[in-house]
């Protein structure tokens, strides 16, 4: 399964995703986009957003899986909790990925405070543990929340709804904690990532 995994992982497809949430970041940095948009986040949208996008980012991957291995064992469904274990890969993976790469970017997070007269966003601190992983480049909630709805849709191609319903809350989990944990590119980064890993692992585990 593993090597399924890695093999979906770096074809030219999703190879070409990160290669472009890469270069999206690049974008955002040197053009100054990611500091525009924190300071226009920072003065129109209320920090409510911000935490409770970071409590849905814990809560809804754990209680999702949670729920789906339940229902699968109470109506003797072996392949819904086949399903829940695949979802549960892709949230670990996204995980622990976006914590290995963090380890080397080691990206400073936006200021939580003002005055706002110095662009930080430019601040990468590359080197091994040479900064906090807490925030950082990729976001970990975007790159979970993709991972995981990618994963999750991919088990359901069926459902419209659950199509629609499971990305809006990627996308309100993901933009929500650049509201002043992450940069955008961050986000970006991370809802592609995410999105290669939850469709590797649905493959690899489709393969079994």
């Amino acid at each position: 399964m593993f090597k399924d995994f890695f093999i979906q992982v770096f074809k030219p497809a999703h190879a070409l995703l990160l290669v472009f949430g890469v270069v999206g970041t690049y974008v955002c940095v040197v053009s100054g986009f990611d500091w525009w948009y924190f300071l226009f986040t920072y003065e129109h949208v209320p920090r409510a957003f911000l935490f409770v996008a970071d409590g849905f980012g814990f809560l809804v991957p754990f209680l999702l899986c949670i729920g789906l291995y339940v229902f699968g064992k109470r109506k003797v469904r072996k392949d819904i909790v086949q399903k829940s274990y695949a979802i549960a890969f892709a949230i670990v993976a996204g995980f622990c990925a976006s914590m290995f790469i963090k380890v080397f970017t080691g990206r400073i997070s936006p200021p939580h405070h003002g005055p706002f007269d110095v662009d930080i966003s430019h601040m990468f601190q590359f080197g091994f543990m040479n900064y906090q992983i807490m925030g950082g480049w990729p976001s970990s909630h975007a790159t979970v929340m993709f991972a995981l709805v990618a994963c999750l849709c991919a088990c359901f191609p069926q459902k419209c709804w659950l199509t629609l319903v499971a990305y809006c809350v990627a996308l309100f989990v993901g933009l929500g904690v650049t509201f002043g944990f992450h940069w955008f590119s961050e986000f970006l980064m991370g809802a592609l990532l995410g999105y290669v890993l939850g469709r590797s692992v649905y493959v690899a585990f489709t393969k079994e």
